[in-house]
């Protein structure tokens, strides 16, 4: 994994509360964000499986959701998808940690390392599916959204 994709991840999204519309971006992986209110997607285009885990958990970690409640969906067109419960936004120290070198390379490597346990474990609760409405479909059957 490219890791300035990932630092550039961690940067949008530490600096742009989740919207209630969705934004799209017409540079780098991600491709959609959105919050409902009652959870929050974010989905990044052209990506292979382990490499959306990787986005998602850094998403997750960086917008201090609850990644153990997460719902992903890897879609026929490379797309990844993941939901979190909740409307996410960062919190101050995020921003700042955000900015800092060091610290964005620590929570590379330990995202980098987590992320294929982390999926299994949600493939084990059945929070994985493989399109955009199964994430939704996921977080609302479990009282997540």
């Amino acid at each position: 994994m490219d890791q300035h994709r990932l630092i550039d991840v961690v940067r949008r999204l530490a600096a742009t509360p989740a919207p209630c519309e969705p934004i799209r971006s017409v540079a780098g992986p991600i491709q959609v964000v959105w919050s409902s209110g009652l959870h929050t997607l974010v989905s990044f285009s052209r990506v292979d499986v382990a490499e959306g885990a990787e986005l998602a958990l850094l998403t997750g970690t960086v917008l201090a959701a609850d990644t153990g409640r997460a719902a992903v969906a890897h879609a026929p067109d490379g797309t990844f998808h993941a939901g979190f419960p909740g409307r996410l936004t960062p919190p101050p120290k995020c921003r700042r940690w955000a900015r800092r070198r060091e610290a964005e390379r620590r929570a590379m490597d330990e995202v980098r390392d987590a992320a294929p346990e982390w999926l299994e474990r949600l493939r084990d609760d059945g929070r994985v599916g493989r399109t955009e409405g199964d994430v939704a479909a996921i977080l609302r059957r479990a009282g997540d959204g």
